[in-house]
């Protein structure tokens, strides 16, 4: 497909789709990514990724260098790349596949398509919520969405209230099972 029609592929489709150029700077989102991001409280995500914005300061740790690396591998190549992840809310787990197309030009076309959605159990939840509290900084991972435990750190658990309620003192990393399954090589 040439570039024009992976857009207006991506524009008509269903599922979530953006675009960077040679720079890594977001060029395209089409009006599901918009839709996904509204759906899932992500209001401040419309704001603050417009065309023009360097898409890598989206990701911190291996996550920016696993983007970094996989966006800069499709332009270079000019192959497409595909990669599954979870990206959950509160209530729905979610598995999604990513596929990178190569844009004439330089450019990289990310299409997000849904594997897996089911609802997630409530049961014992709120126990939960009570150990993490409001107080100091929260780490949740970007790819999972669980939370390291304040008392045991290398426990992380799954605080639905913290994925349909994001709270201002979360700070963003991956857990180890994420690193070790999903970018055990950085990209």
């Amino acid at each position: 497909m040439t570039t024009p029609e992976l857009i207006l592929a991506a524009e008509a489709d269903a599922e979530s789709a953006y675009a960077v150029d040679s720079d890594l700077r977001l060029t395209y989102t089409n009006s599901a990514w918009e839709a996904f991001a509204r759906a899932n409280g992500g209001e401040e995500v419309l704001e603050r990724w417009v065309p023009g914005a360097l898409v890598t300061e989206a990701f911190q740790g291996p996550l920016r260098s696993f983007f970094t690396n996989t966006f800069r591998r499709v332009i270079e190549t000019n192959e497409r790349f595909e990669h599954e992840y979870d990206c959950g809310s509160a209530v729905l787990y979610r598995r999604l596949r990513m596929v990178a197309y190569p844009l004439a030009g330089g450019g990289v076309l990310v299409c997000n398509a849904r594997v897996v959605e089911s609802a997630r159990g409530e049961a014992g939840y709120a126990a939960l919520e009570e150990v993490y509290g409001a107080r100091g900084y929260i780490t949740q991972c970007g790819h999972c969405r669980r939370v390291s435990n304040p008392t045991e750190p290398a426990r992380w658990d799954w605080v639905p209230a913290y994925v349909s309620e994001p709270r201002t003192n979360i700070s963003h990393s991956l857990c180890p099972p994420c690193v070790e399954v999903y970018y055990p090589e950085g990209g």
